[in-house]
């Protein structure tokens, strides 16, 4: 009808058989003298695929890295205090936690619930600070429990910075530090 909106990309050919990325948008309208028109702008999208495809593949060879790093690294999205989303979790999750990223998911609470009870509520107090926007970094080490009950001592560094519409992005690096934590203490009893 009259007002709506199509946007197609159709690949167009050049002169020379190259294959051009064209996104066409039509729409139904009128003439000042009450004709029924179709308006049609096309423009060439080509640089944007390729912009496109260049962040797809560093993407992908970002994450490949990221396979081999043994700190879980994560970034994600607060709204308020309540409302959070994963971006980006790295693998290393499930080696220091024993569970897989889609553990969680949902909201940060699934990862206060596997903090030990005796650091829960500091680093709860912690996330609360940097989602509300009054603190910019946390650095914390606390422990985790497996759900084969043993227990991960863990660095979390956590940077925050506003982007808008009271959205704070949020980038993190959880880093198991049992062994120099156990050998701390021994150290500490001798």
């Amino acid at each position: 009808g009259l007002g709506d909106v199509y946007k197609r990309q159709i690949p167009f050919m050049a002169k020379d058989g190259r294959l051009i990325a064209v996104e066409t948008r039509v729409s139904m309208g009128r003439w000042g003298d009450g004709r029924e028109v179709i308006f049609s702008v096309s423009r060439d999208v080509s640089a944007g695929k390729a912009i496109e495809m260049e962040l797809r593949l560093a993407f992908e060879k970002f994450s490949a890295i990221l396979n081999f790093v043994p700190a879980y690294i994560w970034s994600g999205i607060a709204e308020g205090v309540g409302n959070f989303r994963y971006v980006f979790q790295s693998p290393a999750i499930a080696e220091i936690t024993g569970r897989p990223p889609v553990s969680f998911e949902g909201r940060i609470e699934q990862w206060l619930a596997i903090i030990h009870h005796d650091d829960r509520e500091e680093i709860a107090r912690a996330y609360r600070l940097i989602m509300r926007g009054e603190s910019s970094r946390e650095v914390a080490t606390y422990r985790v429990l497996r759900p084969d009950a043993e227990v991960r001592w863990v660095r979390e560094s956590i940077n925050a910075a506003p982007i808008g519409e009271g959205r704070i992005r949020l980038d993190g690096v959880v880093t198991d530090v049992t062994e120099r934590r156990l050998a701390l203490e021994l150290s500490l009893i001798h």
